[in-house]
């Protein structure tokens, strides 16, 4: 049975309304007698077609994408407190209640955001994101409804959530409970990997600045033909955002923008002084009359996200930690992004540069000790990291070792055979 208004679940959190509804949910205003606050609380709707045999792994499925997103902490995303059981066994979840509104809303009420606006947005998704990804989390369904705004802040929400949507999704013929024009063709085919998000959030993106998703057709299956085989439209109102877009519109996910290139030429375009004329003229319009209102979450993010020159603090916690495994001085690296900060891929490339490879220590210690050349093994790790695996495939087992045992047998069969002919000889006589 569906939470009626009124109804204190779990003895303490009382339903007030409806504020939401997606394919497998509905989102309340809630009260928190307990702590007396408001909270959000999602309710758990499987679709008619999913058997009630199935309902237990579902719940349970539930579970664990709450208690995961519940170890999320972090102002760009909304805080999950609690998960309850229902009379009926189904769970919900409680969660931080945000006042405002929605990318989406936005933009059904402007039809698109300024250059500057929407690289504010970007920055803020990406950190989000980025600490998803940290603790292993893919959000699956990063889409302007998905995208909350609350005083200064950017919020993603629905994490745990977006899971189960996203799995269920593809799971029954005719039954399309994500949305298909911020799919990434391998979530097409059922397949989300972290770059998934990140090729979400390039659509969405794409949406804001444009005014309509980079895919689009009659029907959910001619759009997810579209993305699987097209090409996304060339955007005509992103200008410098254009860049970005295509580098995370990639078809391909190991060829897409990492979060931190996306950050690296999203962090300018806030205080670039050609999108802040793009803004201003999206603001006035042709007649000059203001359209947008200025948005106080830009002109802070003027400072925040601005460029900062060369030092420790400016490489990610990512890139340190590379850096410390591959044994590379961050100080004697050269930095090609924004503003000479160092990325991943450039101690990448110190790495190769000093060790001959870029390697695990396990594996370029089982290569010092088996004569191994890393510089012809094929890893098989993140951005072609040697493992110890790798390592060991290129052990000379079998060519030097297996030559070496053939002969011993040799040897060993020449010597049975004058053996043979010995006792033979002596037996003769």
């Amino acid at each position: 049975m569906g939470g009626l208004n009124g109804e204190l679940l779990a003895g303490r959190y009382q339903l007030v309304e409806k504020i939401g509804q997606g394919g497998m949910g509905v989102v309340w205003r809630a009260f928190d007698t307990g702590l007396d606050r408001e909270v959000a609380v999602k309710e758990l709707r499987l679709p008619e077609w999913i058997g009630e045999q199935e309902h237990p792994r579902w719940y349970a499925r539930m579970g664990r994408e709450a208690r995961a997103a519940a170890r999320l902490k972090h102002p760009g995303i909304v805080t999950v407190y609690d998960r309850v059981v229902g009379e009926d066994g189904r769970p919900w979840i409680v969660m931080e209640l945000i006042h405002g509104t929605s990318l989406a809303d936005e933009l059904k009420r402007h039809g698109r955001l300024p250059v500057r606006r929407v690289a504010a947005i970007g920055l803020r998704l990406l950190e989000a994101v980025s600490v998803a990804h940290a603790h292993g989390i893919v959000h699956r369904d990063i889409k302007p409804a998905n995208v909350l705004f609350e005083g200064d802040r950017v919020v993603l929400t629905d994490f745990g959530i977006a899971a189960l949507e996203g799995d269920a999704t593809l799971t029954h013929t005719g039954s399309i409970l994500g949305t298909p024009a911020y799919m990434s063709p391998e979530q097409v085919h059922g397949r989300p990997v972290p770059e998934s998000d990140l090729w979400s959030l390039g659509a969405t993106l794409y949406d804001a600045v444009e005014g309509h998703p980079p895919f689009t057709g009659p029907t959910n299956g001619a759009i997810f033909a579209a993305i699987a085989t097209q090409d996304p439209v060339p955007p005509a109102k992103a200008g410098p955002l254009a860049p970005v877009l295509s580098g995370l519109l990639r078809k391909t996910p190991a060829e897409r923008l990492t979060a931190e290139e996306a950050r690296d030429l999203l962090t300018p375009l806030v205080n670039s002084r050609s999108s802040e004329q793009q803004e201003s003229a999206h603001r006035r319009g042709p007649s000059g009359k203001t359209l947008v209102e200025s948005d106080p979450l830009t002109d802070r993010d003027a400072h925040s996200a601005s460029v900062k020159p060369k030092q420790d603090g400016c490489v990610t916690p990512h890139v340190r930690k590379i850096a410390a495994e591959q044994g590379v001085d961050l100080n004697s690296i050269k930095g090609t992004g924004a503003n000479g900060r160092i990325r991943e891929q450039d101690v990448i490339t110190a790495a190769r540069k000093r060790h001959g490879a870029y390697a695990t220590a396990a594996a370029r210690e089982f290569a010092t000790e088996h004569g191994v050349d890393l510089a012809k093994v094929q890893g098989t790790g993140a951005d072609g990291l040697i493992l110890v695996q790798d390592a060991m495939r290129g052990a000379p087992v079998d060519g030097d070792a297996a030559a070496v045992g053939v002969i011993a047998v040799v040897v060993i069969i020449v010597l049975v055979l004058l053996l043979v002919f010995a006792l033979r000889a002596l037996i003769a006589k």
